[in-house]
């Protein structure tokens, strides 16, 4: 039952604040009088689209609208005022009929009571006046309040503005004829009609009021009286009272020739009825065009740094500018403004010994009050490094000024730490806090550099003839030196960090470009970092070779370059070019049949390899073709390896062997006799067996070696 009650209500709640007001437009304008007050609430009202005609501003001031219309008995003013509206409301009068609006005789977005709109006009009887009361912005709407005063109740109007210096006050109020204003001490009584009672009369056909002779740092009333008719003459009873203080008198300071000496005691002053001297200063920081300004006079009785501070602010947004030269001659040195509202500031200088400094000090419009002191010194921050080394420690050293330290990190304190030294572990900016009596210093800054971290490196991968190779370190330190090394020597660098990627690059041209690469990263002061090894292999092939003398089988090899993939294609024919069927093979020794004799035929070798890169992500390449010719025996020949001495002595030269084929440790080799040049072997050399004829020979060089495993 409970839960069906709560349904019902909120049911009624939802009807309710879904209808908009009656008077919602104009058709349904509401009829007031005058004397006529009234509330409302303009939440559920729609906004207005206003007519066709100019009354104000056309971006403002309709939204969520309601009307009223009234029709004065008598010719004369006519006040409309929303005072106790707690939104921002506009008012627009007009006159015609709803479906023709044809004239705005009044509007305002302002009024008596604030931001609560009002305004006054002079009204004919019998004319109807239609009045639209909205928001100034979307977001102005909720309950407000409505009156209606006609010329013939001869209200006294209310006071909108009054601003006071020490000794003077500036008065607005809204004003449609003549006015008498009375002034006096607080609390005096004020007089009636035309008559002052125990204050001062001013009498006004205006708004804007002058108000002189006033005592400093007093306080004062204002009432205001119309005057309604002149013949005979009539007025209105007393407006509210309107009560303000005088400032107080001008700091005796106000002007450079009058300023106060300061040194290293405190001085508290007020630039509150300060006037201005000089135009703002642009300032590091914030700038003002406002410069209420007192001054102050510092003679520095001897050399070095200086720093004018001011504390304690309260009430204003403070700047502070020092001079050199005289009142009638001033130049500035600079100033600061840097901080906030109530918040300290200061500016540092290097004083010479004798010379008088003028320092000007003025706020943001605001006044208020402060103290200055004058510090001496400079709290400076040494390090023994600026940069760490992996697992050590920098010491920081705080000088120019003692007293209690302490100690900064990425401006967060660091607790315990109040010695003149401090032992940092941890990369960051430092500074040190001095304090020393009613002065604090506060050093430069030292940034301390974090430890140098290995430089990241990728670019394994095999890579086969003209392939381009990118061996790089994605993110570069810029504190850290960069070499590329290959077999412990630097083949590219050194290159200072840049914070992105840097690399070294070339194209795969021959298996010397091959092999194991790594970077060594160095700072000054600290033990290099390496990067892991990046593998570059070599795709292609080497040594392609005849292994046998071919009648009607070839066997021939080549030397794969460290290649951990091993993919080759191969070819033989008797055309120059790679035709027919092209093999694949992971070997390097391959043996072909069915040749027909004293032919010419090409052996076609190259790699064929996946060109593969971290993280192994694929695409096919191929190498440079290599070829090989030879023509194939007329008949069967006797097994072995002969040598022929065709071209030199050298045993390795493949012309000096029968079909090109060098011995291997496996081959059986044959020295004929009657040959033009017997073998000379200059390096150490295998073979399986060895037949020298009746006047051959083999020249072995010394200390060099020939074994034979079947002798």
């Amino acid at each position: 039952m409970k839960k069906f009650l709560v349904i019902c209500l909120i049911g009624m709640v939802n009807v309710a604040f879904g209808q908009s007001p009656a008077n919602n437009t104009c058709a349904g304008a509401i009829t007031l009088n005058c004397g006529s007050s009234v509330t409302g609430n303009n939440s559920m009202a729609t906004d207005d689209v206003l007519p066709g005609i100019s009354c104000g501003t056309g971006v403002r001031g309709y939204f969520k609208g309601v009307w009223y219309k009234i029709n004065p008995a008598v010719s004369g003013l006519l006040a409309i005022r929303t005072c106790g509206t707690a939104w921002d409301s506009y008012l627009r009068v007009y006159t015609g009929t709803c479906a023709s609006l044809t004239q705005c005789i009044s509007y305002d977005d302002s009024g008596p009571c604030g931001q609560a709109a009002g305004t006054i006009f002079n009204a004919q009887a019998g004319t109807t006046y239609y009045v639209l009361m909205a928001g100034y912005n979307s977001v102005d709407y909720g309950p407000f309040s409505l009156s209606v005063e006609c010329v013939n109740t001869c209200i006294p109007p209310a006071i909108n503005y009054l601003n006071s210096t020490y000794n003077t006050a500036y008065l607005v109020f809204e004003a449609v004829g003549n006015y008498i204003i009375e002034y006096g001490l607080s609390g005096f009584t004020p007089g009636a009609a035309g008559s002052a009672g125990a204050g001062t009369i001013i009498n006004s056909s205006t708004g804007n009021v002058d108000i002189t002779g006033l005592q400093p740092a007093t306080g004062y009333d204002v009432y205001i009286r119309k005057i309604c008719t002149t013949a005979p003459l009539t007025y209105s009873s007393n407006s509210s009272v309107y009560h303000f203080t005088a400032l107080p008198p001008p700091p005796v300071n106000d002007e450079c020739i009058n300023a106060l000496s300061i040194g290293d005691i405190p001085v508290f002053s007020s630039i509150v009825s300060a006037s201005e001297s000089l135009t703002a200063a642009y300032c590091e920081g914030n700038s003002t065009v406002y410069a209420q300004d007192v001054w102050f006079k510092y003679r520095a009785d001897a050399a070095g740094y200086r720093t004018i501070k001011l504390n304690n602010v309260i009430g204003f947004n403070p700047v502070v500018e020092v001079f050199t030269g005289s009142c009638s001659t001033l130049s500035s040195v600079g100033c600061a403004d840097i901080n906030g509202l109530n918040e300290p500031e200061s500016f540092g200088f290097t004083a010479s010994a004798g010379q008088d400094y003028y320092v000007r000090v003025y706020g943001h419009q605001e006044a208020g009050n402060f103290g200055i002191v004058v510090c001496k010194g400079q709290a400076t921050l040494s390090s023994s490094a600026t940069t760490f080394c992996s697992g050590s420690t920098i010491t920081l050293t705080a000088g120019g000024v003692s007293g209690q330290y302490l100690w900064y990190r990425d401006n967060i304190l660091i607790d315990d730490e109040n010695a003149s030294t401090l032992v940092a572990s941890l990369p960051g900016t430092y500074i040190v806090k001095v304090l020393s009596g009613v002065c604090d210093f506060i050093s430069n800054p030292i940034e301390l550099l974090p430890a140098m971290i290995s430089p990241g490196l990728s670019g394994t991968g095999v890579y086969n003839d003209n392939d381009y190779v990118n061996i790089g370190i994605p993110l570069t330190q810029q504190t850290q030196t960069y070499a590329w090394k290959k077999a412990g020597l630097t083949v590219y660098g050194p290159l200072n960090g840049n914070g992105g990627n840097q690399s070294f690059q070339f194209y795969m041209s021959d298996p010397s470009k091959a092999g194991t690469y790594q970077v060594e990263s160095t700072r000054y002061g600290c033990q290099p970092v390496y990067s892991g090894q990046v593998n570059v292999y070599y795709g292609g092939i080497t040594n392609l070779k005849l292994d046998n003398c071919p009648y009607n089988t070839v066997q021939f090899s080549w030397h794969n370059y460290h290649n951990p993939v091993a993919l080759f294609q191969y070819s033989v024919g008797t055309e120059d070019y790679p035709s027919g069927t092209i093999q694949t093979t992971t070997g390097t020794s391959i043996s072909v049949q069915g040749l027909q004799p004293s032919t010419l035929y090409y052996i076609h070798v190259r790699g064929a390899t996946f060109y593969i890169l971290e993280p192994w992500a694929a695409s096919f390449s191929n190498s440079e073709w290599v070829t090989l010719s030879f023509v194939t025996e007329a008949g069967p020949i006797a097994a072995g390896t002969e040598w022929t001495g065709a071209f030199d002595t050298d045993w390795f030269n493949q012309a000096n062997w029968r079909c090109g084929v060098v011995p291997t440790e496996n081959s059986t080799v044959i020295i004929p006799s009657a040959k033009p040049r017997y073998p000379v072997i200059g390096a150490d050399t295998k073979v399986k067996s060895i037949t020298i004829s009746t006047g051959a020979t083999i020249n072995l060089l010394a200390g060099k070696k020939l074994e034979v495993a079947n002798p």
